[in-house]
C-alpha cells in the first residue's frame, strides 16, 4: 500500500480501512514501525493521516505510525507520553528530543 502513496495514488476506501484495523493487532504495527523508510516519510505521513481521517473509530492504531512520520518530517515532536509506558513505541518519548530525524532501533522495555 506504501508503494501506490510513494507514486501519490490512491487507495480504496477498503483497502484503508482493512489496514487500520489489521495495526490493531500489535504484531502487524510493530512490523509497519519498522518498515518505516524515513526516505519515504511523506508517503508514510500520507497514508497515516488519511487513515486517521477516514478511520475515526480505529485512531489509536495509526496514531502512533502517524506521529513518527510527521516527526520525522519535521511537522512537530511527539509531545504526550503514550498510555502504556512499557510499550516498545514508548521509547520514542524518552529518545526524540535527542535524536536526528532517521529511523532508530527500538526495544522494549
Amino acid at each position: 500500500m506504501i508503494a501506490v502513496y510513494r507514486r501519490h495514488g490512491a487507495t480504496a476506501d477498503y483497502e484503508i480501512a482493512w489496514v487500520t484495523v489489521a495495526l490493531r493487532d500489535l504484531r502487524v504495527k510493530d512490523d509497519a514501525w519498522a518498515r518505516m523508510d524515513p526516505a519515504h516519510r511523506d508517503a508514510h505521513r500520507r497514508l497515516r493521516t488519511n487513515m486517521v481521517l477516514t478511520q475515526p473509530g480505529h485512531v489509536a492504531a495509526p496514531a502512533p505510525l502517524l506521529a513518527l512520520a510527521a516527526w520525522q518530517s519535521g511537522h512537530g515532536a511527539m509531545q504526550a507520553r503514550p498510555a502504556r509506558p512499557r510499550h516498545s513505541k514508548a521509547a520514542v518519548t524518552t529518545v526524540a528530543g535527542r535524536t536526528d530525524r532517521t529511523a532508530f532501533p527500538l526495544r522494549r522495555y
